[in-house]
């Protein structure tokens, strides 16, 4: 009796059976990372963090492609080109993050200051910086004088040394006001100063977040002004993290004029903005073309960061001229977002 023995270029049975099940759980995992919201995901943890950082996706997904390349060359299988389909997916599926990225905006790269002649009548300078408590007042002060800045929000920063801030920055013949909510340590405190040429400004009211999120708002005409540190997504506070971003923008929606600045722990990509523009507020790096560069960590590439600090407004109210990405100071990780608004009435 003659044995026959398999085809010649075929693979196990049960090798195609298990080649089949991890491309159906490949591609899953693909569409869970390129689109979790379609899947109702965006909020759990793993995927979370994952969508945060879509630029770092795109390149481990690169990577994989890149792997499974070389495990085709290395393995002298009849049937390896059948390799060339996973390498396909993977590649494309990292272009659709980097197009993703591209959509969002990439050409928020650090800028000079506006000048006097290149800002605009009532245009307010906004910076948001958490310093992780390590940011010194010198540098603050700093960096505030030299960029122009209005409203500076601090995540993660005594109200002491924002009052060190402004006394640093008035030799420089700048006059703001500074105010803050402290928490147990530098992580739970957030810090805000604010020009007093737009009015004498107050605490007004806090968000109940785990973090301090307060709102201050002008004895004169300027704008309601909110300094957010909402909970990040980690371990056991995923639900936290998950209701405290939507009270944000809630707020930002019901306040005329408001501007919202800080870290909101939260990307595009998340719970809190699945309805931005039913809010009623906007996203300032989204409207310029610079919501694809990233936040944190400052030790990536910001294509590779992700993009957690916000400023939010009114569109009502303001308009955005630009927005940046700028180096951190030393003594945190968080790189620096800058907003310019202008006034849509052409006043602050």
């Amino acid at each position: 009796m003659t044995v026959s023995s398999p085809g010649r270029g075929r693979a196990p049975a049960s090798l195609v059976g298990l080649l089949a099940l991890v491309g159906l759980l490949v591609a899953l995992a693909l569409v869970v990372v390129l689109a979790p919201r379609l899947l109702g995901v965006h909020g759990q943890p793993g995927v979370a963090h994952l969508v945060a950082l879509r630029g770092l996706v795109a390149i481990g997904l690169v990577v994989v492609a890149a792997l499974v390349v070389v495990a085709a060359l290395l393995v002298a299988l009849p049937w390896r080109r059948r390799l060339a389909i996973p390498v396909v997916v993977l590649v494309g599926a990292a272009l659709v993050q980097g197009m993703v990225l591209a959509d969002r905006g990439l050409s928020g790269g650090e800028a000079p200051a506006l000048t006097s002649a290149e800002r605009p009548a009532g245009a307010v300078v906004v910076l948001v910086s958490n310093t992780q408590g390590g940011v010194s007042a010198e540098d603050l002060a700093a960096l505030l004088v030299e960029r122009g800045a209005d409203v500076v929000a601090l995540p993660e920063t005594w109200r002491g040394v924002a009052e060190e801030t402004a006394r640093l920055a008035a030799v420089a013949g700048r006059d703001l006001a500074a105010l803050g909510r402290e928490g147990a340590d530098a992580t739970a405190s957030t810090s805000l100063l604010v020009d007093r040429r737009l009015g004498d400004y107050t605490w007004a009211a806090d968000l109940p977040t785990q973090r301090a999120t307060f709102t201050a708002t002008s004895a004169g005409d300027g704008p309601p002004v909110m300094a957010v540190h909402t909970q990040a997504p980690v371990p056991g506070w995923m639900g936290t993290w998950r209701a405290e971003g939507p009270l944000v923008l809630d707020a930002c929606g019901r306040t005329p004029g408001m501007i919202v600045a800080g870290d909101l722990n939260t990307t595009l990509d998340h719970p809190a903005f699945d309805d931005l523009a039913g809010t009623g507020c906007r996203d300032a790096a989204l409207e310029a073309g610079a919501a694809g560069l990233g936040t944190w960590p400052a030790r990536l590439p910001s294509v590779l960061g992700a993009p957690i600090d916000h400023v939010l407004y009114d569109p009502t109210a303001w308009t955005v001229l630009r927005a940046g990405v700028l180096d951190p100071p030393a003594g945190t990780d968080h790189r620096v977002l800058e907003v310019v608004l202008v006034p849509v009435d052409g006043q602050a």
